[in-house]
Parts: structure tokens; C-alpha cells; sequence
């Protein structure tokens, strides 16, 4: 639909990505920690699950990637620190 914004319309976000928040492991006490999308109060909370749960695997070294995320809100960035 012609002047509808993203998302409204059933269609993805601008660059075709869903807001997620992923983790891959890159050694024994690594993981690297994926958002795209925006990281705002509805996916803040699903970012804090996600280190926590790692931290409780015994994961102790994180690489935040940020490059897919489209817009961050201050909560989110209140998580991160």
C-alpha cells in the first residue's frame, strides 16, 4: 500500500529483518550476542534474557553486534551497560 509505513502492512521492516535477538558461540566462554531490528522496550527485555541466560552457561566474554539493529532506545542501551 502506497504511503504506509514498514510493518504496517504485514510487510518486514525496512531491510526485510523481524526485531531478534540471537547468540552464537565463538569459544568455550564466548558468545556473540546478534540484535536486528529495533531495540526498543518491546525487545530490551528479550536482549536481557538472552546475556543473562548465556552468563548462567558460564559464558564470560560477549561481543555485542549491533550492525542489523535500526534504531536503539534508551532502556536498551541502560541493558547493554
Amino acid at each position: 500500500m502506497a504511503g504506509s509505513l514498514p510493518g504496517m502492512s504485514g510487510e518486514p521492516p525496512l531491510g526485510g529483518r523481524h526485531p531478534s535477538v540471537t547468540t552464537e558461540r565463538f569459544a568455550t566462554h564466548g558468545v556473540v550476542v546478534r540484535v536486528t531490528g529495533d531495540l526498543d522496550l518491546a525487545l530490551s527485555p528479550r536482549l536481557e534474557q538472552a546475556i543473562a541466560r548465556e552468563i548462567a552457561c558460564g559464558h564470560r566474554h560477549f561481543a555485542i553486534d549491533l550492525g542489523g539493529a535500526t534504531f536503539l532506545e534508551c532502556a536498551s542501551v541502560g541493558t547493554l551497560v
